[in-house]
């Protein structure tokens, strides 16, 4: 069974090279999930099977129009990619799924997870005016190491454009593939990539692949961090404690009580921009199992306390054991948990404070935007969900941020009056 999606183009591949390929008659089944929503094509085509290198680390090679690599992944869903080519004195673009053994710019270009589609560096093409930075920035703790700046090349039109107006040439610009193979779609145990000549003559070039698991990328003391978060709550499932407690409570249709939690790793360098400072206060509104009060006890350690409320019973009591066992570690700020509504809790002494507040109805965001007016100037806080244009706080930073459930915006306030 196929499964397509109504957005874009789709392609079912059968390949020799296909285990479950058998020679025979293939009947394609169309079902409309809504009325007058059947219209649509089937088009057949058999081509010669172009040949797939195996790329395990570097090959160098001459490509006329195209060539083809497939590299296997070791750690599906668990690690990042980076992918490098280089060419000689020619134009090239690069192209990469987890999908399709021929990857190519017609395919899913609008996949969020960016399959099949073909990139240049984002300096080259802003230079190029084909492309603006868009306002929010992915936030990438690796980002030093495994640089994620890619942006889509041009296509055939907006390169015919370029090369009429000279600002094209063949002057060996690297292209450069990296993603976390946890950011598609389904896992896969192997990666798909292509490399198309955009000039009319044979170019050399070299490319590279290499995978990495997160942790490897970690420093010794980060490293240690990482693992002790990891010890604490190896057996804490507070996504199925929130679920059965809103089910006992009779709230699972209550958006607010939606559940996700922070990833340790992607959380560092939104706190490195808030500037943390030795003595301040946090707070978690709305802390869940307590991951975000750990990461945060455990990065900041010079934090005067971690404080966090949760309204759920089971949920709240889950966290004050966890955090328990990591006050008793001693290694990071101590943290402190209370029960109750956020709307009803003080949390004046704020100098920083987090919540989680995607899934949040406007009215709870008045409500905590009203309390937010006791917080002192200075006050920092980061939320998944913008306040309404106000003359108290400003916007110091918006960006995506990787969280347990996918990449989200973040915004970074600061009161100023």
């Amino acid at each position: 069974m196929w499964k397509a999606t109504n957005i874009g183009g789709n392609k079912l591949e059968i390949l020799p090279s296909d285990p479950l390929y058998t020679a025979g008659v293939y009947y394609i089944g169309i079902f409309a999930y809504a009325p007058n929503m059947n219209l649509f094509t089937v088009k057949a085509e058999l081509t010669a099977v172009s040949p797939v290198t195996v790329l395990h680390s570097e090959h160098t090679g001459n490509v006329g129009t195209w060539d083809y690599y497939q590299m296997p992944i070791e750690y599906p869903d668990h690690s990042r990619l980076e992918v490098t080519v280089d060419p000689g004195l020619g134009v090239l673009a690069l192209f990469v799924s987890p999908r399709h053994y021929y990857p190519s710019e017609q395919e899913h270009v609008w996949s969020m997870v960016s399959a099949t589609q073909g990139w240049l560096s984002a300096e080259r093409a802003e230079h190029l005016g084909i492309y603006s930075a868009e306002q929010q920035e992915d936030m990438d703790p690796f980002g030093e190491k495994m640089k994620k700046k890619f942006v889509r090349c041009p296509n055939a039109q907006e390169f015919a454009l370029l090369r009429e107006q000279e600002q094209v040439r063949g002057n060996g610009e690297t292209l450069l593939f990296c993603s976390d193979t946890d950011e598609w779609k389904y896992p896969s145990p192997v990666c798909f990539l292509a490399v198309k000549n955009l000039t009319d003559a044979p170019v050399q070039y070299t490319i590279r692949s290499r995978e990495v698991l997160e942790t490897t990328l970690l420093g010794p003391v980060a490293a240690e961090k990482y693992t002790l978060f990891n010890s604490l709550f190896e057996n804490v499932e507070g996504g199925c404690v929130s679920q059965d407690e809103r089910k006992r409570l009779g709230k699972l249709g209550k958006c607010e009580f939606t559940y996700g939690e922070v990833e340790f790793l992607h959380l560092m360098p939104v706190l490195e921009l808030c500037q943390v400072q030795a003595g301040q206060v946090f707070w978690d509104l709305g802390c869940g199992a307590g991951k975000c009060l750990v990461t945060v006890s455990l990065v900041c350690p010079q934090l005067q306390v971690c404080k966090g409320v949760e309204f759920l019973d089971r949920l709240y009591t889950l966290c004050s054991e966890t955090v328990g066992h990591a006050n008793e570690r001693g290694v990071g700020a101590p943290i402190q948990v209370y029960q109750g509504d956020m709307l009803q809790v003080d949390w004046s002494d704020a100098d920083l404070l987090y919540m989680s507040s995607i899934c949040f109805p406007q009215e709870l965001m008045n409500g905590v935007f009203e309390k937010t007016k006791l917080l002192k100037k200075g006050t920092k806080i980061i939320t998944l969900k913008n306040f309404p244009h106000n003359e108290d706080f400003e916007v110091r930073f918006n960006m995506r941020v990787k969280m347990t459930w996918g990449r989200t915006g973040v915004y970074i306030l600061e009161k100023v009056r």
